[in-house]
């Protein structure tokens, strides 16, 4: 029960962001990245010891923060791109998706040969997921269910 009411409002949550002009929407977000930067201690360490591990500790303090605050911001814009894609057709996607060296997976394809990708959490991964899926070859994705199912079917 708990969890149906939890989604009803995460999902009219969503809908009342995706009326919002975006300028308001990404201000909205921005401001959320520097409130979750804020108390977001543990997350912190951890991206710092990765950031000293892949670095060799040669960032500076600053750096540092600034790479933490944009890891928030670039994440909840993630999330408002999905709010963005929520209605949009596959025309309209397939006039915003574009392949770089789209003939390296042609030429595997007509070899018959099998491809795997490996991909960070790094720009919107279920855009670049879609379009390969819808526009390349079908594709299967493997990924960590998150804590919410209904939110994952959503």
């Amino acid at each position: 029960m708990k969890e149906n009411i939890l989604y009803f409002l995460i999902i009219g949550f969503i809908k009342f962001l995706a009326i919002l002009p975006k300028r308001i929407r990404r201000g909205f977000f921005f401001s959320l990245s520097r409130l979750v930067y804020f108390f977001a201690k543990k997350t912190n360490r951890i991206i710092k010891a990765n950031l000293d591990l892949v670095f060799d500790k040669k960032l500076s303090r600053d750096e540092i923060k600034e790479v933490q605050k944009y890891s928030y911001y670039n994440m909840l814009l993630w999330i408002q791109s999905q709010i963005e894609h929520l209605n949009v057709s596959e025309d309209e996607m397939k006039e915003k998706i574009t392949f770089e060296n789209r003939e390296i997976f042609d030429n595997l394809l007509k070899e018959k040969k099998k491809v795997i990708l490996i991909s960070a959490h790094y720009g919107n991964m279920e855009v670049l997921s879609y379009g390969i899926n819808k526009f390349i070859t079908p594709l299967v994705q493997v990924a960590r269910e998150s804590n919410f199912r209904k939110i994952d079917d959503f």
